[in-house]
C-alpha cells in the first residue's frame, strides 16, 4: 500500500523564525529569552525547548524517541517525521506524528510533502523555508565535531560520530540553498558562539544578538 504524506503549510508566511540545532555553542544558553518567537527545533533541540515545531529525518531518532515525540504532539506541538519511503511496510505511525517524505536531494525541497537533506538541522531549515518564513535565524548550527561535547544537550545513546569529515560535508551542502532562498526573498543568518560555525553560506552574527 502506498504511503500517504502530509505537507508543511505556509503557516509562517513573511514571519521571523528561530531554527534550533544541536551544536554545543548552546550549552548554558537561556532558551527562555526566545519567548515570543516562532521556533523550529531539530531532534532533541525541539523536544527539550519550547519550539512549536519539531522535525526529525533520522530513523534512529524516530525509533528511539517516538514516545517523547508523540507526547509533545499531544501537548499541541507540530511534530514532523521525514522518513524514507522504503521503511518496512509494518512501520507504525501514530496519528499525532505528521509524516513527510524524506529524499536525499540537494538543496531545499520545494514540494511541501517532501524534505531534503542529510541531517535534521538541514531538515529544520527546509521546514522554515516551506513554511514561508522570511527572516530565518539559525542557532546551534556549529557543524564542528567536538568529541567531548558533540551537542548542547545530553548525548544520544546511538550516536557514533568519530570525526568531522561527514559534518564538514553537511556544512558545505548549505551553499546549495542560496539561490532558492534568494528567489523566495528569505534571509538566513547564522548566530554563532565564540568558536564560530563551519557553515559559510550565510552571514553570521553573535549568538547573543539572536533576539535583536
Amino acid at each position: 500500500m502506498q504511503r500517504i504524506y502530509s505537507e508543511v503549510p505556509r503557516y509562517l508566511e513573511g514571519e521571523t523564525v528561530i531554527v534550533i540545532g544541536g551544536g554545543p555553542s548552546l550549552v548554558d544558553f537561556d532558551f527562555d529569552t526566545l519567548g515570543g518567537f516562532n521556533m523550529i527545533g531539530a531532534n532533541d533541540a525541539g523536544l527539550l525547548t519550547k519550539a512549536q515545531t519539531v522535525i526529525t529525518l533520522d530513523r534512529n531518532y524516530y525509533r528511539n524517541r517516538l514516545k517523547e515525540m508523540t507526547k509533545k504532539a499531544r501537548e499541541g506541538r507540530m511534530v514532523y517525521a521525514a522518513l524514507p519511503a522504503d521503511l518496512p511496510p509494518d512501520t507504525k505511525f501514530p496519528d499525532e506524528i505528521v509524516q513527510l517524505q524524506f529524499k536525499r536531494g540537494r538543496g531545499l525541497a520545494q514540494n511541501p510533502k517532501m524534505i531534503y537533506g542529510l541531517n535534521s538541522g538541514f531538515a529544520a531549515l527546509n521546514v522554515a523555508y516551506l513554511s514561508g518564513a522570511k527572516d530565518i535565524r539559525l542557532i546551534g548550527f556549529d557543524f564542528k565535531f567536538n568529541p567531548d561535547q558533540p551537542h548542547w544537550h545530553k548525548e544520544y545513546s546511538w550516536y557514533t560520530q568519530k570525526n568531522d569529515r561527514q559534518i564538514q560535508r553537511w556544512a558545505k551542502d548549505f551553499e546549495l540553498t542560496l539561490p532558492q532562498l534568494e528567489a523566495a526573498g528569505a534571509r538566513v543568518t547564522n548566530y554563532v558562539g565564540p568558536e564560530g560555525s563551519a557553515i559559510t553560506a550565510y552571514k553570521t552574527r553573535p549568538l547573543e544578538d539572536v533576539t535583536k
